[in-house]
């Protein structure tokens, strides 16, 4: 196969990750506050990562007495005994924009196992091929597919397991972190190279 192949299978990989991520990692994070404080403090510094839209403008409105005075007065106008509350709602607001791999780092500290609760969903397993679906049913040992069904019968029977911790080699990888890489990245940003 094509390497726009390897691409388009790694991309379906990193995005069942992500999509697993991003719906079972909040509630972990809500219940964990030094990892919202972590987490505050990666988006404070990597601003970009925060993309501004309507659920951060409601949260402020809701919450903030001085809206026209900019968003440091706004945020100055949050009486103290409700701060840590907006900066847990804004910090779970945040999640789909955090990067998968800070995700991945702060899932053990937040109490989730990616390993024991991943759970695969039905968009990575559309990308399947009737024959990868057999294969991965195989090398999970699940049982109720056989060659002759047609692919969305395939999927229901997936569907109907309980895939919670049932994970391939290729999404053990994806949710593995590479921090070799990551600390390269970390010294170009510190050295201001490239």
């Amino acid at each position: 196969r094509t390497d726009d192949y390897s691409y388009t299978k790694k991309a379906h990989i990193n995005g069942v990750r992500d999509r697993f991520l991003y719906a079972y990692l909040p509630p972990k994070i809500g219940d964990a506050p030094v990892v919202i404080k972590r987490l505050a403090i990666f988006h404070i510094l990597d601003k970009s990562s925060i993309k501004w839209n309507e659920r951060f403008s409601t949260l402020i409105k809701e919450n903030c007495t001085e809206l026209k005075k900019g968003l440091y007065q706004a945020i100055l106008s949050i009486p103290d005994k409700k701060l840590m509350d907006v900066l847990t709602r804004t910090i779970l607001l945040a999640i789909p924009s955090t990067d998968s791999d800070v995700l991945l780092q702060a899932a053990p500290e937040s109490g989730l196992d990616v390993l024991k609760s991943f759970r695969m969903d039905r968009d990575y397993l559309n990308t399947k091929t009737k024959a990868e679906l057999l294969k991965f049913a195989k090398t999970l040992k699940l049982g109720g597919l056989e060659a002759s069904m047609k692919k969305p019968e395939m999927l229901e029977a997936v569907l109907k397991h309980n895939l919670t911790g049932k994970v391939t080699p290729e999404i053990v990888e994806s949710l593995e972190l590479d921090f070799e890489d990551m600390a390269d990245d970390l010294m170009l940003d510190i050295e201001g190279e490239e």
